[in-house]
């Protein structure tokens, strides 16, 4: 066969079907499916000839549930190397050469943090060992699919760089385009791009119609794109989910994808050897898309947003307020932990224009890197905008790229050996663009030779580290103005080299020009206008700052980088001139706008100690509840519903919340509690049904009831029916929620109904999961349906607030 990349570039690769469904119509007995790869493994032989014989260029391995993790719920974590082996190596016989093994790999079904405990380094280790098995039992490549958090995405990627496998990523998207978590297309594709993957695209989730949108979204990047979508959604019919596009059906709703321009297509839930046959026929009237070349812009990007720097785009301001030289109250905030402080202060800058927050904790005698890792765990939900990482310190830099979602910018890699060594390497581990500062260990070259010869150096560095120019921005450093008035021309001469002679895209720190003069907002607007004119794309300046936004937006205009004048037509033909902000404290706010901010931003640990000091100021416990709490969080719901924000910012508002009821419940009478406008102890029993192991839907579910005051239950996952209806009876429950992800487990649900009525138990029940729907929940006599965590919230509290 021929190699893998000519041919991705040759046509358009047909990947194959479902593999579950196949499976199950084995008429086999299993408890999870990758056990079949030992007690049977012969199907898998059949199934991939027979998708290799109706066109599929790649089969996948019957693994997509082969972790440690979701293994150990069956006892079969110690048989993971031999699931895989055995997988890859009934799927190479029934591809007898006519098509590439590719192993599969879901999700670990673990919440990274901050919504769960599973750390980066967590979910590393689980992938470096799957994709070890892999390359040991001599897979092809990998498919890293059905994605939904970016960081586990970045893991699986950083593991198949390890092992030197080729790999495709694919996530999952929802109704609104974005992954389960909030997370971009766009982001995605980036880290994809930067990481080295052969392909990427999106899987399983939707029909074929409901990714035309994301595809045109990711359609620039420079690499090979797809889609694997299910067979429509499931309906329930004849005690069964069936899905609703039969092959022919199926593959004219991929014809619009294949418009769009697609490099390859394949299938996900409820397509068949035939949907696969279908497509093969219509995939030979289209062209493979052609990939577009690489662009240079440097991009960086959180995981719900992305900037992009380069030459002819607007100047981006990196906003440098987080930083405590010389500011009392950041170093208070940061030495005691007020993370409101400063999520306000990022939010601050974001409104007032600044494109990237640039994260400085330079404090001395700290733990700078434990210190970084808890302000990032607070700002990252909080704030779409991406970062720049400002340390000296190779274990703060590693603490951040571990923990931040995307890729955030690192300020900054110098020409110093040690930089070049274990900053760099770090860098090139975790794919970051960075800011290249043109110094050594001999000091600053006062000649802008001297320093783009240092940039030069870092290049060459750079390359050898596996990383591309579009990985950095040039600062041609500013010095201070009082100290050498001839450096400032060196200085926009090494920006104007960097980027004429070099192709590089550049910064600047603007501020440090007039440090210990008078009337310093002057110079530093003049110096902006002239390093425009040079050629610098980004800036790191205090965007609150009216002079410096009008010289950029200015600027813009004059250089043509603001195409048509739109940008500063939009800003300025409406201009009024705003009030300063000033950021108080929280005893400065009133308890209503202090709590409310500490709901909204997550932060849960500060949330204790503020409900203690208005207990102990003797606020009425009740008003605490009903005038503050229970309105901040229904805010933060309707801000979810609207799209205003993601889950990850939901559920830390939900753990908020619960830790601030931890404090306020002992204290509040039982007179109180009887008055209050809600009731307060609505029993609530979870559980995943019997035969499914899937809980992370459920345990978001339970967590946003609890910060509404509710108890809950959580009896966990692979329940048995009679126990979630025994327990719900002698625990006199007012509801039962009820989740599956699989569509094999769902007439549990069927079994838990028929049993409560028979048992006469009056708990109310909703259902709710991934295949889960409206129509289901009816059919089997649920009082409701979760389409998702916060509609399960919205029903208890229709059905039982007074």
């Amino acid at each position: 066969m021929k190699n893998m990349i000519d041919i991705l570039h040759e046509g358009i690769l047909l990947f194959d079907g479902a593999m579950g469904s196949l499976l199950i119509s084995s008429g086999i007995s299993f408890s999870v499916p990758e056990e079949v790869n030992l007690l049977k493994p012969s199907i898998l032989e059949d199934i991939a000839a027979v998708y290799t014989e109706n066109g599929s260029i790649i089969v996948e391995t019957n693994t997509f549930g082969a972790s440690s993790h979701k293994l150990r719920q069956f006892n079969l974590e110690n048989k993971l190397t031999d699931i895989i082996i055995s997988a890859v190596e009934f799927a190479r016989k029934g591809a007898r050469d006519r098509a590439f093994v590719f192993g599969s790999i879901g999700p670990t079904g673990l919440l990274p943090e901050p919504l769960g405990d599973h750390t980066f380094k967590d979910m590393l280790n689980e992938f470096r060992v799957i994709i070890n098995n892999f390359k040991i039992a001599g897979a092809d490549g990998v498919i890293i699919e059905t994605m939904s958090h970016l960081k586990e995405v970045q893991a699986a990627m950083l593991a198949s760089r390890e092992h030197k496998m080729p790999f495709f990523v694919q996530i999952t998207l929802e109704e609104n385009g974005r992954t389960l978590h909030g997370f971009s297309p766009s982001v995605f594709a980036d880290l994809a791009l930067k990481n080295g993957a052969i392909g990427l695209g999106f899987n399983c989730s939707l029909g074929p119609d409901g990714f035309l949108k994301p595809l045109q979204e990711i359609s620039t990047i420079s690499l090979p794109i797809g889609i694997q979508a299910n067979a429509g959604l499931p309906i329930w019919k004849s005690g069964n989910f069936k899905y609703t596009l039969n092959p022919g059906e199926y593959a004219e709703k991929c014809r619009p994808l294949l418009d769009n321009g697609l490099n390859y297509i394949g299938g996900c839930c409820g397509t068949t050897p035939e949907h696969i046959r279908e497509l093969a026929k219509i995939i030979k009237e289209y062209k493979a898309r052609s990939i577009p070349e690489r662009s240079n812009s440097v991009v960086i990007s959180s995981g719900f947003s992305h900037v992009k720097i380069g030459t002819g785009l607007p100047i981006k301001i990196i906003g440098e307020r987080i930083n405590p030289t010389a500011k009392k109250n950041l170093t208070e905030a940061i030495l005691n932990n007020d993370w409101g402080f400063i999520i306000r202060e990022a939010k601050i800058q974001i409104d007032a224009n600044a494109s990237i927050i640039d994260i400085n904790i330079g404090i001395p005698d700290i733990d700078e890197a434990e210190k970084m890792r808890n302000i990032l765990l607070k700002l990252e939900p909080n704030i779409r905008a991406p970062f720049s990482i400002d340390t000296g310190k190779p274990e703060t830099m590693k603490e951040a790229l571990y923990l931040i979602t995307g890729s955030p910018l690192i300020n900054s890699i110098s020409g110093k050996s040690e930089d070049l060594e274990k900053k760099l390497s770090l860098i090139a581990e975790m794919r970051s663009p960075f800011i290249a500062l043109p110094l050594d260990d001999k000091g600053i070259p006062e000649t802008s030779t001297g320093r783009i010869k240092i940039l030069e150096k870092i290049i060459k560095a750079m390359l050898d580290k596996g990383l591309s120019t579009d990985f950095m921005l040039a600062d041609g450093l500013v010095m201070a103005l009082i100290s050498n008035q001839e450096n400032i021309m060196e200085t926009l001469e090494t920006i104007r080299k960097a980027k004429n002679d070099l192709e590089l895209n550049t910064v600047l720190g603007i501020s440090n020009i007039s440090y210990g003069l008078p009337a310093r907002k002057y110079l530093n607007s003049a110096f902006m206008a002239m390093a425009a004119e040079a050629g610098l794309d980004a800036v790191i300046a205090n965007p609150l700052s009216e002079e410096m936004n009008w010289i950029i937006k200015s600027s813009d205009v004059l250089t043509g980088r603001d195409a048509e004048i739109k940008n500063y037509i939009s800003l300025y033909s409406t201009k009024i001139a705003k009030p300063a902000i000033i950021i108080k404290k929280d005893e400065e706010e009133s308890p209503e706008d202090v709590i409310n901010d500490m709901i909204f931003n997550g932060l849960d640990i500060s949330i204790k100690s503020t409900i203690k000091r208005y207990i102990d100021k003797r606020i009425d416990p009740l008003n605490i509840l009903n005038d503050y709490l229970l309105p901040s969080i229904r805010l933060v719901g309707i801000s979810y519903e609207k799209g205003e924000i993601y889950l990850p910012q939901l559920m830390l508002s939900a753990k908020a919340m619960e830790s601030a009821l931890e404090i306020l419940k002992p204290v509040l009478s039982e007179k109180i509690a009887k008055s209050s406008k809600k009731s307060n102890d609505i029993k609530i029993i979870l559980a995943t049904v019997k035969g499914d192991i899937h809980d992370i839907g459920k345990n978001l579910v339970g967590t946003l009831l609890r910060s509404f005051g509710h108890e809950v239950i959580d009896l966990g996952k692979d329940v048995d029916a009679e126990r979630i209806v025994n327990e719900a009876g002698e625990n006199e429950a007012h509801i039962i929620g009820l989740s599956a992800l699989m569509t094999t487990t769902v007439n549990e649900m069927e079994k838990v109904v028929e049993i409560k009525n028979r048992k006469n138990i009056n708990s109310l029940i909703i259902v709710g999961g991934a295949v889960v729907t409206e129509q289901f929940a009816q059919k089997i006599g649920a009082d409701g349906y979760g389409k998702d965590a916060l509609s399960a919230v919205s029903f208890v509290e229709k059905k039982f607030s007074s």
